[in-house]
């Protein structure tokens, strides 16, 4: 191990500067086993690196591990590359709802939204842990951004909101730092403001001010367009803007498969870049990459003290060839949507009763299992149950 890899066992999380201290060692080395330390040394970094499940959508789910880990290690894969170019295409994000969407459907009473610029889908993991050791329930949803993803065309849901409200730009002005760094140094400053803000969240709700506070973003950023250092490839009449990201339709020239059209921009999907706009130093956005796009909607409230509790309502369960594997569960509380999470796979229940949910499990064959029940993206608990094969069945029968 080398002088300055040792140094991360003598660093705490006390201070900014050794906050940045253990990015940049990390950032260096390829020993795996640094990296485990982090929950010790840098908690809720390691926090900002907990895989964020997004339901139904384990491409996506595996698609911001590697992203978070790229932008943190400051490398950039040429494989990821290769999903990023496929992505383009076919535009994967336009399954889920808008924001605009998202947000409209929420009732306004004593809720407070919280516009926080720039917060993208990366920062859910750090979120979900904070949550969890302060008290905090965070129901999760994902909504896509309007095109191009840049603030003045992505407001509309915070303007016409009608209660009350704030507005947070800080984790946006540090993406739009104009020093270049060789390290994501500056990642250690974006954790510290989605916390402040968390902490100010809590404190709302914890004094009554509000029963409810609701966070929601314009839009995300990509670190990974500037680490991937695309000279300009597509050429145009005028300048481009937001770093090369987008371009008045006017201004385009040539057909760009990569590019979408809307709002009177061409906005590319990619990481390559248009002529005409000077390079970033830190993160941009304006593209139409997923980082950009997704972004989330958290309402945010105090838990129930009372632990979860889940059984499963028959243990007597037997794989049949050509049969999906079904379980039921029943819960101490009334739940609206369960899921399970078995080695990553992610498997929807059927809400039958509020406190009862069917899941089935297609793929599933027999075998012990351990799973993790979900409720909205937030883990609520964990159930082991065994699938038992037909002739197990049948030799303890004696038949």
């Amino acid at each position: 191990m080398h002088a300055k890899e040792k140094g991360i066992f003598y660093l705490t999380d006390n201070t900014l500067a050794e906050r940045q201290a253990v990015i940049e060692i990390i950032s260096t080395t390829t020993n795996a086993s640094l990296r485990d330390i982090l929950s010790k040394v840098y908690p809720l970094l390691a926090a900002y690196l907990h895989r964020t499940q997004i339901f139904k959508h384990p491409e996506i789910t595996e698609y911001f591990q590697e992203y978070k880990e790229q932008k943190l290690f400051n490398e950039i894969r040429r494989e990821f590359i290769d999903k990023v170019i496929s992505n383009a295409e076919t535009r994967p994000y336009n399954s889920f709802p808008t924001r605009n969407g998202l947000v409209k459907d929420i009732k306004v009473g004593k809720i407070l939204l919280y516009f926080v610029d720039a917060l993208g889908v990366e920062f859910i993991g750090l979120i979900q842990e904070h949550c969890k050791q302060h008290g905090l329930a965070a129901n999760i949803e994902f909504g896509r951004a309007d095109l191009p993803t840049i603030t003045t065309v992505n407001k509309k849901f915070y303007e016409e909101w009608n209660g009350d409200k704030k507005y947070s730009r800080e984790l946006d002005d540090i993406k739009h730092g104009k020093s270049h760094t060789k390290y994501a140094l500056y990642l250690a400053e974006e954790i510290d403001v989605v916390v402040k803000i968390l902490n100010e969240i809590e404190s709302d709700l914890r004094t009554k001010k509000y029963e409810h506070v609701v966070i929601a973003a314009d839009h995300g950023a990509s670190r990974l367009v500037v680490l991937n250092g695309q000279e300009p490839l597509h050429n145009t009449t005028g300048k481009s803007e937001h770093y090369g990201r987008c371009v008045k339709v006017s201004d385009c020239i040539g057909n760009i498969p990569s590019a979408t059209e809307e709002n009177g921009y061409w906005i590319l999907a990619d990481y390559t870049r248009f002529q005409g706009s000077r390079t970033a130093a830190l993160e941009v956005h304006g593209g139409a990459t997923i980082e950009e796009v997704l972004v989330p909607v958290i309402t945010i409230s105090l838990a129930v003290n009372e632990p979860v509790k889940i059984t499963l309502i028959d243990d007597n369960i037997i794989y049949r060839p050509k049969q999906p594997v079904i379980i039921t569960l029943r819960f101490n509380s009334p739940f609206e949507s369960v899921s399970l999470n078995i080695n990553g796979q992610i498997f929807s229940g059927e809400k039958l009763e509020d406190r009862k949910h069917r899941v089935v499990l297609p793929g599933i064959k027999a075998g012990k299992y351990a799973a993790e029940v979900l409720e909205n993206n937030n883990s609520i608990g964990n159930i082991a149950f065994t699938v038992q094969s037909p002739a197990a069945v049948e030799n303890d029968l004696g038949l």
